[in-house]
């Protein structure tokens, strides 16, 4: 309609827009590579795209019709109408207008009260993350601002990409079956990613962490289910190979102090590394090393003069 109105740029833009959207939701649920990264999401917006040409095809005919003027008010009245009735009507229709959730629970307070006293920032807190999709779910991907900690998961359990393969969700730990792994296993991905504590939101995965022998319960609450703190005993540190001081990780910038190298001149720390990152002083290098696990490298320091540095500063372009 948008075409044989001589308005062909808007026309063709929104047709090929539907249509590329539209597949790519399509290839989001059929094909495997493309699974991952979630694109069947775009089927909701490929249907909002076509919002602007309907509402182009019923001015269209408001102008030619000549009742065009009173249906159009019908149309805006019935919802509206419908909307009026409130609960009675989301009963007849099955639609879910529960309001949002508005700040925090007593129970979510109290977890974060927990984790502010009883963990650090020496090491990573790692958040299970629900099966389900419930009201509110996510207000764990506040907790690192809330309390200053760093965290692993929390975020989006559905999301498929590589930066989100750290994490525990659907009953499996770095996308590993948390059951099948030993205790060998937990203390390698601890020691990898430096996990001092454990955000448990399942029975099952508190029992596999306390089998392990070195977790203690050091809190239990409820939000929406039990949620227990876990303890990790084990040696806390940002670094893996060589020695540093963390003064600051921060969305700016990595600060270490105090650095020393491996007898092999490196330090390999428990960070991911992003393109774009630049290191001083000039007499350290910065390069990235291969997890047989992780899809996304960690970040490796050569230091070229002598055994260490005092400071060395990691920043990236925003």
């Amino acid at each position: 309609l948008m075409i044989r109105c001589k308005k062909r740029t808007p026309g063709w833009l929104f047709a090929a827009t539907i249509l590329v959207t539209t597949v790519v939701a399509r290839l989001g649920q059929l094909w495997p590579p493309i699974q991952a990264l979630g694109l069947e999401r775009a089927a909701p917006f490929a249907v909002g795209l076509a919002v602007v040409p309907a509402a182009f095809a019923i001015s269209f005919w408001w102008d030619r019709t000549r009742f065009g003027c009173l249906a159009t008010a019908v149309a805006v009245f019935l919802p509206a109408a419908l909307a009026w009735r409130g609960t009675e009507t989301c009963r007849v229709i099955d639609i879910d207008l529960r309001p949002l959730s508005i700040g925090l629970s007593s129970g979510q307070f109290e977890i974060l009260d927990a984790l502010k006293t009883q963990t650090s920032p020496a090491a990573r807190i790692l958040v299970e993350d629900l099966d389900e999709s419930r009201p509110g779910w996510n207000w764990t991907a506040l907790i690192p601002r809330l309390t200053d900690r760093a965290c692993l998961g929390g975020l989006d359990g559905a999301a498929c990409v590589d930066l989100s393969y750290c994490g525990l969700r659907h009953g499996r730990l770095n996308d590993r079956p948390l059951g099948e792994l030993s205790d060998d296993d937990l203390a390698e991905i601890c020691r990898v990613y430096n996990i001092g504590w454990v955000l448990s939101r399942s029975p099952a995965t508190t029992d596999r962490w306390k089998a392990w022998g070195r977790v203690s319960e050091i809190g239990r609450f409820d939000s929406d289910g039990p949620v227990v703190l876990l303890a990790i005993d084990r040696p806390k540190s940002f670094i893996l190979t060589g020695s540093a001081t963390l003064a600051c990780a921060d969305r700016r910038e990595i600060v270490l102090n105090d650095v020393v190298a491996s007898p092999d001149g490196d330090l390999l720390l428990s960070f991911h590394y992003q393109p774009g990152m630049s290191v001083s002083p000039p007499t350290v290098t910065i390069e990235d090393a291969q997890d047989p696990h992780d899809p996304t490298r960690f970040i490796r320091l050569r230091v070229n003069s002598g055994r260490g540095a005092a400071r060395v500063v990691i920043r990236w372009d925003p």
